[in-house]
């Protein structure tokens, strides 16, 4: 099919044209996931549940919570980042997207793994760097 529709399957990372989406799939439109990390559903996709077992997957209590936990999430972070929230030094570590285990990783900051800091203070260019292992 031409037009670039893709069907997207909100459970897993499978997407679709139109002449190879599964006949079991359950369209949903759109992604509460997609939209609650704040996102613009793309006018050249569909959600859609692509089987059976992603489609029990979304109606399992596990993943309906997991729905309503990152929105709070998100509702949070935005509270905060529109109040005038600044980066300082250091991450807070008691932001609600850090887990207590985050704490205790640590990344690397140079090729030999000599020096770390916690994965927590880590800035967005030590994970790219740590990434592309180009320290």
């Amino acid at each position: 099919a031409v037009g670039g529709m893709l069907f997207r399957c909100e459970c897993c990372p499978r997407a679709f044209c139109e002449d190879h989406r599964p006949q079991e799939a359950e369209i949903v439109g759109h992604c509460a996931r997609f939209e609650n990390l704040n996102q613009n559903r793309p006018t050249s996709a569909c959600f859609i549940r692509c089987d059976k077992d992603c489609i029990a997957w979304a109606n399992s209590p596990t993943f309906q919570q997991a729905d309503a936990d990152q929105a709070v999430a998100m509702r949070t972070f935005l509270t905060v980042a529109s109040s005038g929230w600044r980066m300082a030094a250091t991450v807070a570590s008691s932001d609600p997207w850090i887990k207590p285990g985050d704490k205790i990783l640590r990344l690397p900051t140079d090729s030999f793994a000599t020096t770390t800091k916690p994965l927590v203070q880590a800035t967005f260019t030590d994970l790219k760097k740590f990434l592309l292992r180009n320290f």
